[in-house]
């Protein structure tokens, strides 16, 4: 709703945004837009894995179904994020195996219904500099049955003068690809972030962009809006 209606998450979250006529009509006509858009989330704040590949299971066979192949419709499970859970600790389980243990179950899950699962998980403390597969942590447990691992991370004040302002304040670093190709080493693509309107606008490849381009008289600089 913020990045359709442009009224900030935080007056939503609160519904301060109902107090001004102008805003509050936005953020209506923005939900009408997007109530028929096949969105589901589920709160999954302390439960196990397992129970989370359960629900995740159900849904599959209740709300996506099958096409005519018997094969599971086109959809996508975003899963936020891989950590140690109450029940791993409980059963003692040290943290790689932990971490094992859910990559396997998940990487099992998605072979079965042939489904892809976008997830998230945190860098140790590495990340801050360092732009390898050893920033993730839990590295050779979460990344061993991924596809694609990438690091998305804000730039420093330092490439933001490099780049330019206009060529964005985030960068997306792919780690490790196994289908197609990957990027140069030092290379990235740039993003402009607007946290309060949950809005990344993709810029381009960093090799590729014009350094010297700025806005222009307008204030735009003719990026494209990414929608996620």
């Amino acid at each position: 709703l913020a990045q359709l209606s442009r009224v900030d998450i935080r007056s939503i979250e609160t519904g301060q945004f109902a107090i001004d006529i102008e805003r509050r009509t936005r953020v209506v006509d923005s939900a009408k837009k997007s109530k028929n858009v096949p969105f589901y989330y589920v709160d999954c704040v302390g439960q196990d894995f397992d129970n989370i590949l359960r629900i995740c299971r159900k849904w599959l066979y209740s709300v996506v179904g099958k096409d005519e192949n018997g094969q599971m419709k086109d959809c996508l499970v975003a899963y936020d994020y891989f950590k140690l859970s109450d029940s791993s600790q409980r059963n003692n389980f040290a943290e790689h195996e932990a971490f094992g243990y859910q990559t396997n179950q998940a990487h099992q899950f998605c072979k079965k219904y042939d489904i892809p699962l976008l997830t998230f998980c945190q860098t140790n403390r590495s990340g801050i500099t360092d732009e390898t597969l050893a920033t993730v942590a839990n590295s050779d447990k979460l990344s061993q049955n991924a596809t694609t691992v990438c690091m998305f991370k804000p730039k420093s004040s330092d490439e933001v003068q490099e780049d330019g302002i206009q060529n964005g304040n985030m960068k997306f670093i792919p780690l490790k690809t196994i289908h197609g190709s990957s990027i140069s080493d030092g290379d990235y693509v740039l993003f402009e972030r607007e946290g309060q309107y949950s809005t990344f606008r993709e810029i381009g490849l960093k090799s590729q962009i014009d350094t010297s381009k700025g806005f222009d008289e307008e204030g735009d600089d003719d990026g494209e809006l990414v929608e996620f």
